[in-house]
């Protein structure tokens, strides 16, 4: 494991003991590895956070080996979520999310840094409608518009869910690419 700050390497060092030794604390683009060192690299809820995701992404296909596979999930800009909540959307913190991906900026942006093979995953059997439109996570969750996004979780059910799945606009984003 890999992670740019220190403390989350001490914490994951105390948790997980048996693999201590294999964390390790880099700044994205220089990541200490030989060309070609790893089979699968996963970034869940970290591209978004990055400075520079390009540099980084193109570090990551450095130390992949030709056709290793990169699954990256990250919240998706185009949710239904962001629409129902609006500014309230939680995912909008500038201080803490730099970039906002769809599913084109995203695929994009890999293809562009020796990507190919760019799938995402819209249907997952643990995403029912909660997690599909988390009307709890906002800004003002006592809101009008976060009290609209909760009744119509609410009355809706694992069908509307899927709908909004098929039409990108779930909450998150997963997607696998494959090296070059």
């Amino acid at each position: 494991g890999i992670d740019i700050r220190e403390d989350a390497i001490k914490v994951g060092r105390q948790r997980y003991a048996a693999i201590a030794d294999r964390l390790s604390c880099y700044e994205g683009t220089t990541i200490p590895f030989d060309d070609g060192h790893f089979d699968v690299v996963t970034m869940f809820d970290v591209i978004e956070h990055l400075f520079d995701p390009r540099a980084v992404l193109a570090a990551i296909a450095r130390a992949l080996g030709p056709g290793g596979t990169l699954v990256i999930s990250t919240p998706n800009v185009d949710s239904a979520s962001r629409y129902l909540l609006g500014a309230d959307w939680a995912v909008l913190s500038p201080l803490e999310h730099l970039y906002y991906f769809n599913e084109d900026s995203l695929r994009r942006l890999l293809e562009a840094t020796g990507f190919s093979d760019v799938r995402f995953v819209r249907e997952h059997v643990m995403w029912g409608p909660q997690e599909t439109i988390n009307f709890r996570y906002t800004h003002a969750p006592g809101g009008l518009r976060a009290r609209v996004t909760r009744w119509i979780v609410e009355q809706g059910d694992a069908r509307l869910a899927r709908r909004l799945q098929r039409s990108g606009r779930q909450d998150a984003l997963l997607c696998f690419a494959r090296r070059r």
